[in-house]
């Protein structure tokens, strides 16, 4: 991440997800909850204090410790984008002065300035009234040309109700679903392209629980998910010499909904379709297999992307 949009000081890190509120109002609040509570569970756990303040369609968090919270943050499932802000009142004078401060410090010669208004409430302006007054502003506080084609410099104004708050970085997120609003899931870990079938999963809000195959995933497997905060249900299956007899324990015990394999036809280690047929024919619950039909060039990639291959 580039340091540089850390040089700013700022109020809080906005926080925005998408599918969430496709969901009905019953299930939205619940989504929102559990998305609120794995946030506030990733602070304390490293020992980090925040303020959560929700309203429709966002999230506000305020902390200390903006770069570190944004890290955080990036590595929660149900969180689409997230800006480091400054906040100010939804007046037309305020929102021009925070926006001509921040344009000064992020705007350099021969930049190309651009604004992005969005606005929910009623005010006594337009988005394009505000885009209008406080382009002209910054444009003659720091005479930086306006591009809203191709611009080196975008500065957002995001003006909710009573507040406004102006950023120039969206961060892009996991996205998917809140962790803990799906089922569990058993993952049958045999090496780092299985961790990557469980995040798959784990992105559309499973619970994870990590049977251990091979011992020697262990540590990676702790790593993988305090890095995606995911709680350590561990199940170590290395030495079990009747495997499909003890996944169909545990499945039943812990109330799963599936077991997820990291099978993929792009391994020719893997006898793929034998050992598919034989956890299909011993396992009481569905199979999934995310990688099955991926290249070995795009799992590598993005295996890499979530941490599992440096």
């Amino acid at each position: 991440m580039d340091d540089a949009v850390f040089e700013m000081k700022y109020d809080l890190i906005l926080i925005r997800y998408g599918e969430l509120s496709l969901k009905s109002p019953y299930v939205r609040k619940q989504f929102e909850s559990t998305l609120i509570r794995n946030i506030s569970q990733a602070f304390e756990r490293r020992g980090l204090t925040c303020r959560i303040i929700k309203e429709w369609g966002r999230i506000y968090l305020f902390t200390d410790e903006i770069k570190q919270g944004t890290t955080i943050l990036q590595h929660i499932f149900g969180i689409t984008s997230i800006s480091p802000s400054i906040q100010t009142t939804a007046e037309m004078q305020q929102i021009s002065d925070s926006a001509v401060s921040v344009a000064k410090q992020t705007i350099r010669e021969n930049d190309r300035f651009a604004l992005r208004v969005t606005r929910t409430g009623n005010h006594p302006f337009t988005s394009q009234e505000v885009a209008i007054r406080v382009g002209d502003d910054i444009r003659k506080n720091t005479d930086a040309a306006v591009d809203l084609t191709h611009p080196t410099v975008e500065i957002g104004i995001d003006i909710r109700n009573k507040n406004a708050f102006l950023f120039t970085k969206r961060i892009p997120g996991s996205g998917g679903l809140p962790l803990g609003t799906q089922g569990k899931v058993i993952v049958l870990v045999e090496n780092s392209w299985s961790l990557l079938a469980g995040w798959y999963l784990m992105r559309r809000g499973c619970t994870p629980i990590m049977a251990i195959i091979d011992d020697t995933q262990k540590e990676k497997i702790f790593s993988f998910l305090k890095e995606w905060n995911a709680p350590s249900n561990l199940l170590n299956l290395s030495q079990s010499n009747h495997l499909n007899e003890e996944i169909s324990k545990n499945v039943l015990d812990q109330g799963c909904d599936a077991v997820v394999s990291g099978l993929t036809f792009a391994d020719s280690s893997f006898d793929v379709i034998e050992k598919s047929t034989n956890l299909k024919n011993n396992i009481p619950v569905p199979t999934l297999y995310p990688l099955l039909a991926m290249t070995k060039d795009f799992i590598n990639q993005k295996s890499q992307e979530v941490g599992l291959l440096v």
